[in-house]
């Protein structure tokens, strides 16, 4: 019982090590393709478009207008249904 459970321990921290590699190691790959962190980038957009909630977590902001890729997203207060 001590030798499995030792064995599962051993496991799940070379896997959680493995796991926080690879994204260190895709965050330095992105840096180096494009001269930012993708974190970094995505919470710049998430912060343009959306405001605190009392009751959600968040919800979008009216009439912001994001470009990216040539591509653009426009948030409206619309409900449709």
């Amino acid at each position: 019982m001590k030798r499995t459970f030792k064995i599962i321990a051993i496991n799940f921290m070379v896997l959680s090590t493995l796991i926080v590699g690879v994204e260190i190691l895709s965050q330095l790959a992105y840096l180096l393709k494009n001269g930012n962190l993708l974190f970094l980038e995505t919470i710049s957009v998430h912060s343009r478009t959306f405001e605190i909630h009392p009751y959600l977590v968040g919800r979008l902001k009216s009439s912001v207008k994001v470009k990216k890729n040539n591509k653009t997203i426009t948030t409206t207060h619309t409900r449709w249904g």
